[in-house]
C-alpha cells in the first residue's frame, strides 16, 4: 500500500529562498512527490516529524492541511482496486485528478448517447438500453467506473440470464460497456488498471442466418407458391414491401435508412451514388433495369427525394417496421422456409455470391467493406467487376422468369 509524508527537497531552493512543501509518496518501493500550495524557507521545516515547526507563525493551519492531504491520499488510494499492480506514475497521475476515480460511469455514458445523437446515428437507442438496463440493475444513478469491475460483470451478466435474456442480446451490452471504458481511458478520465475486460470474456453465439436461396428470391420475383404454380394475390402495402425487399437486392443491399434518404442527385450516369450513414464509406453501385423498374414505379412526383416513401412514413424507423410486417406477410403467403426482414436482401447477396464463384475481394468491395488487404487504399478497384457480379446474380434469381420481370424499364 501506498505511503505519504509531507516533506521538502532541499535542492529546489527559489530565488526567495523558499521550497514547496510536497507530498512525499512512496509506492512499490519508488517515490515520486506532489507539490501543494505552500512555500517556506527550508528551516521552518521539521523533515523527520513532515511537519512546520511551531516557530512558523502559521504552522497549525499549514499542518492541519498536510495532514488533510495525507488522508485524502490515503482514502483515494483505498479505492483503487489492485492498486498493488498499479505503477507509480499512473497512481500519481490519478492522485493528482481525484475525478478520475469519482468519474461516474452513466455521465460518460450520457456523453456517448449525446454524441451519437448529434451525428444523427440511432446507435444512441442501443447505448441507452444498455443505460437504462444498467440503472435498473443496480437501482442507482450514479455509478462509479471504479464499480464496474469482473465481480459486477459476472452479476449482471447472471442477472440478465435469469431475466431470460440470450447469449447475444447480453454481449450487446457489454460491448456497449466495453465501448464507454475504452473512450474513458482514452480521454484520461480514468486510468488502465480500472478497464475489466482483461479478465472478463464477452460469450457470444453464432447470429442465425438471414439468407434465403436463390429458388426462394425467384419466387418472391414471381410470387410463384411452393408448390403448384398458382400466383400469389398481394395487397397494395405486401407489393410495396416486395418490390422495396427486391430494390435492396438490386442495389447490392442497400439498407432502408440509405433507401429513405436518397435524392434524384443521388443517381449520376445510370449509377447510384450515395455515402452510406452507418460507415460514412462511399457507394457507386450501377443500376440495373430491374431496380430501375422500381425505382420508376415509386418515384417521388415532388422530386424532393428519389422515392416517395418519406411521404408515407415519418422517419425511416417507421419505413423499415413496416416494410418488415408486411415482407412477414409474404413470407406467409409464399410458404417461405422463414419470415424474411429487409436485413435479408444484403445477407442473401453475399450468400449467393459466394456460392457462385465471385471472390471474396469483389464481394467486400460490393457491400462496401473494403478488400482483405491493405493495398486497397492504393489500388482503384475496376468497379466494373462488381456490376458484372450483380448482374450475374440478378440473372440467376430471375432466370426462370418467362415473363422477364422488370426488364420493361428503359436505363
Amino acid at each position: 500500500m501506498a505511503k505519504f509524508k509531507a516533506a521538502i527537497r532541499r535542492n529546489e531552493i527559489n530565488s526567495d529562498g523558499k521550497t514547496n512543501i510536497k507530498i512525499r509518496v512512496f509506492h512499490n518501493a519508488k517515490t515520486r512527490y506532489i507539490g501543494t500550495d505552500y512555500y517556506m524557507e527550508p528551516k521552518y521545516f521539521n523533515t523527520t516529524t513532515g511537519r512546520v515547526k511551531p516557530s512558523h507563525p502559521y504552522s497549525k493551519t499549514i499542518n492541519a492541511e498536510l495532514k488533510s492531504k495525507e488522508l485524502e491520499y490515503e482514502k483515494l488510494v483505498l479505492g483503487i482496486e489492485n492498486v498493488d499492480r498499479v505503477n507509480i506514475a499512473t497512481l500519481i497521475d490519478m492522485l493528482k485528478r481525484p475525478k478520475v476515480l469519482r468519474s461516474d460511469f452513466f455521465v460518460k455514458l450520457d456523453d456517448v448517447i449525446r454524441s451519437f445523437k448529434k451525428k444523427k446515428s440511432n446507435t444512441w437507442v442501443v447505448y441507452q438500453t444498455t443505460r437504462n438496463t444498467l440503472q435498473k440493475f443496480t437501482g442507482q444513478t450514479e455509478l462509479d467506473f471504479s464499480s464496474v469491475d469482473y465481480k459486477f460483470l459476472q452479476k449482471f451478466e447472471s442477472w440478465l440470464l435469469e431475466e431470460g435474456k440470450g447469449v447475444n442480446y447480453i454481449s450487446i451490452h457489454m460491448r456497449n460497456i466495453r465501448s464507454v471504458f475504452n473512450k474513458a481511458i482514452d480521454e484520461g478520465l480514468i486510468g488502465l488498471e480500472l478497464y475489466p475486460f482483461r479478465r472478463f470474456k464477452i460469450q457470444q453465439r453464432p447470429t442465425r442466418k438471414r439468407d434465403i436461396t436463390i429458388g426462394e428470391i425467384h419466387r418472391i420475383i414471381t410470387l410463384e407458391q411452393k408448390k403448384g404454380e398458382d400466383t400469389v394475390v398481394l395487397t397494395e402495402k405486401e407489393e410495396q414491401a416486395r418490390d422495396i425487399f427486391l430494390l435492396s437486392f438490386f442495389l447490392i443491399g442497400i439498407n432502408m435508412r440509405d433507401l429513405y434518404f436518397l435524392k434524384p442527385d443521388n443517381v449520376k450516369n445510370e449509377r447510384l451514388e450515395y455515402v452510406r450513414g452507418k460507415t460514412h464509406k462511399p457507394y457507386s453501385i450501377k443500376i440495373e433495369p430491374e431496380a430501375l423498374y422500381i425505382i420508376n414505379r415509386y418515384k417521388d412526383p415532388t422530386g424532393e427525394m428519389l422515392l416517395n416513401f418519406h411521404n408515407q412514413y415519418s422517419n425511416h424507423q417507421s419505413f423499415d417496421k413496416y416494410t418488415n410486417k408486411f415482407l412477414k406477410r409474404v413470407s406467409c403467403k409464399l410458404e417461405l422456409d422463414e419470415s424474411i426482414t429487409t436485413y435479408y436482401a444484403r445477407h442473401s447477396w453475399a450468400s449467393i455470391a459466394a456460392n457462385n464463384g465471385i471472390s471474396k475481394d469483389i464481394i467486400a468491395r460490393g457491400l462496401g467493406h473494403g478488400t482483405s488487404t491493405v493495398t486497397d487504399i492504393y489500388i482503384d478497384f475496376d468497379m466494373q467487376l462488381v456490376d458484372e457480379a450483380n448482374r450475374k446474380i440478378i440473372d440467376l434469381v430471375s432466370s426462370n422468369n418467362d415473363d422477364a420481370f422488370y426488364l420493361t424499364a428503359q436505363v
